[in-house]
């Protein structure tokens, strides 16, 4: 069990790296490492709307949760939510490519 957990632990952290490295390449977005859990935050500039880069990111098969739906007292916080857990590498670095093709088209 120990092992598996080593394992796990490790593929975990190449994931969350892959998500850290895509998005703190983009212009204006702000990413803050993980201290737990599997999710990666990203605070978008204020001129991109995350329900509308949510729009291009679906054309580009790039799946995430727009803060909106996550913050009780925020609801226009420029905020999207990203899961790194359940993707392979191989899918991550496919959007992580199409990820700033999103951006640009916002």
């Amino acid at each position: 069990m120990k092992q598996h957990m080593k394992k796990l632990k490790i593929a975990l952290e190449i994931r969350r790296n892959i998500v850290l490295d895509a998005f703190g390449k983009l212009e204006g977005a702000t990413i803050s490492k993980p201290k737990g859990g599997l999710n990666a935050w990203i605070k978008l500039p204020a001129v991109i709307q995350p329900i509308k880069l949510q729009e291009k990111a679906r054309k580009n098969k790039i799946s995430y949760l727009p803060g909106s739906a996550c913050f009780l007292h925020e609801p226009n916080a420029h905020y999207i939510r990203l899961s790194y857990s359940y993707l392979s590498e191989h899918d991550l670095q496919k959007g992580r490519k199409n990820s700033s093709k999103s951006f640009k088209k916002c």
